[in-house]
């Protein structure tokens, strides 16, 4: 969800308001390195769903140091009837060393920036997603 976020210090700044004194907060993101090292690829899936045929076709492409242009294209066959849909999506992507400047102003503490054991999780160090682990002073 950070990812499509404008303005992350203001969302970190008021969820700070809400928190308890050394409250851990765990988010995940998609992590800058991993971004730059393995940039967006054109991708295809099909499903099936009961008498549903479903394509799902994405394109992404990195548009500036911090932020990535996702077009997704669908494609339902119900029956020999096609329904398609087009969106695009923005998602930001994020470097420790920025999280590491609005965290130590806004008075958190990073725990953890961990993108290492989450991939493990999936079995492959080509994905983007990391974990963040930070407590509020």
């Amino acid at each position: 969800v950070i990812g499509y976020l404008k303005d992350l210090e203001k969302f970190f700044f008021n969820i700070k308001e809400k928190l308890n004194d050394k409250a851990i907060l765990i988010f995940d993101f998609w992590y800058g390195p991993s971004v730059i090292k393995n940039k967006p690829k054109s991708s295809s899936k099909r499903f099936n769903y009961n008498n549903l045929k479903i394509i799902k076709k994405s394109k992404g492409e990195i548009i500036d140091n911090r932020k990535i242009k996702v077009d997704i294209d669908f494609f339902v066959d119900e029956n020999g009837s096609i329904l398609k849909d087009h969106e695009t999506h923005y998602v930001n992507f994020f470097f420790p060393d920025y999280f590491s400047q609005i965290f130590t102003k806004l008075g958190f503490t990073i725990l953890e920036i961990d993108n290492k054991k989450y991939t493990k999780n999936f079995n492959s160090d080509t994905q983007w997603e990391a974990i963040c682990y930070i407590q509020n002073n």
